[in-house]
């Protein structure tokens, strides 16, 4: 009789080592549980219906219903080839998530041959689903050793810079029409990522101490010119609004909207920052706006200062001085713009030039614009 346990530590080895005892190996062998289990499942129904129909004076319905828990239960706890495949899950998701290690098992078939017999379908897919979306060999190597069958486990860790926690089950499904479906571990980050960025629209908070009519106008028509700069400035491609917000000044908590003002507008959640890739766009867009506004210690000094240069602009601006031609490249709000406009100031600057000595030629309107 087959000899089933929970993953067991074996010590004594410079790594960690996670024992599932003994494993029925290869496709055919393990098609040959099932066939084997669908038999005995069959032959124990027909003797329990044998049974049933001699019971007399009970509920039918409450007592199928019973009987149904009942074999479903028994199933589960009895089936071989599920438990098999449970340990050696357990053992695999425990070394993915705590630096790796090995899987010992021992191959139940006495003729098991890894090189010819293969693993199992049923194991290889719940291995795959495991690691997806990576593959399975990124993580996994098998080595037969006599009766023995080592599967060597890689860490995420040693795959990836961020954290990553592996799960056999996340507990978490999600809504298909009128179908809930189960989430895999892999997709579960990015569920969980959009569920908590769910109605995160960008919002401009103003800080004051009653919150009047007056205030809500001032407010909105900021938040509405905020907006027209992230796109027509900033050069922002995303779906993007702008929602105005005031804080009392003194308890810092919201003030709602008097009822004379207008209700705000409900935006769809394709306006949402969903991504990390959505708000870093954003965010460029809004330093280049921010650029964009003269900074109060311009008139004090009676200069142009300039606030939000990065070290590698800073540096750009350095190193080229006397270099008549040079290409840069960059994605969309990530301060080409920028190093032009103040490219510029210093071309006038140093061979006294006037507005008409210099060229810019760009191909969006609103960019045209506001470089003159």
């Amino acid at each position: 009789m087959s000899i089933f346990h929970r993953p067991v530590v074996l010590r004594g080895y410079p790594d960690q080592v996670l024992s599932v005892g003994r494993v029925t190996l290869g496709e055919q062998a393990r098609k040959a549980m099932k066939q084997k289990q669908r038999k005995e499942s069959k032959k124990k129904k027909g003797k329990e219906n044998k049974e049933k129909e001699k019971e007399e004076n009970k509920k039918e319905k409450e007592e199928n219903k019973k009987e149904k828990e009942d074999e479903e239960k028994e199933a589960e706890e009895e089936n071989p080839k599920e438990k098999q495949k449970e340990a050696v899950l357990r053992a695999a998701c425990a070394l993915l998530n705590t630096g790796g290690g090995i899987i010992q098992m021992e191959a139940e078939n006495q003729d098991y041959s890894y090189s010819t017999d293969a693993l199992g379908q049923d194991l290889e897919r719940a291995l795959k689903e495991l690691v997806n979306p990576a593959r399975m060999d990124d993580f996994f190597e098998f080595s037969q050793q006599g009766t023995k069958f080592l599967m060597f486990v890689k860490s995420w860790c040693s795959s990836i810079r961020r954290a990553r926690i592996c799960s056999i089950n996340t507990g978490l499904c999600q809504r298909s029409e009128t179908s809930a479906e189960q989430v895999s571990s892999s997709a579960a980050n990015e569920l969980l990522q959009k569920k908590k960025r769910k109605n995160s629209l960008p919002c401009l908070y103003t800080v004051v101490e009653k919150g009047s009519l007056d205030v809500w106008e001032y407010a909105t028509s900021t938040a509405f010119h905020l907006k027209q700069k992230l796109v027509n400035v900033g050069g922002c491609s995303e779906r993007v609004c702008v929602v105005p917000k005031l804080v009392h000044c003194r308890t810092l908590k919201l003030i709602p909207r008097e009822k004379s003002s207008p209700d705000g507008m409900l935006y769809p959640d394709c306006y949402t920052l969903g991504s990390e890739d959505q708000i870093r766009s954003v965010l460029r867009s809004l330093v280049i706006v921010l650029l964009s506004f003269t900074s109060a210690l311009s008139d004090k000094l009676g200069c142009e200062f300039l606030n939000l240069l990065t070290e590698e602009q800073f540096e750009f601006l350095q190193t080229y001085e006397d270099i008549r031609e040079l290409f840069i490249h960059g994605l969309p709000g990530t301060g080409k713009t920028v190093l032009a406009a103040e490219k510029i100031k210093r071309i006038k600057n140093a061979y006294d030039c006037k507005d008409d000595n210099v060229l810019y030629i760009c191909e969006n309107q609103p960019l045209k614009y506001f470089m003159r």
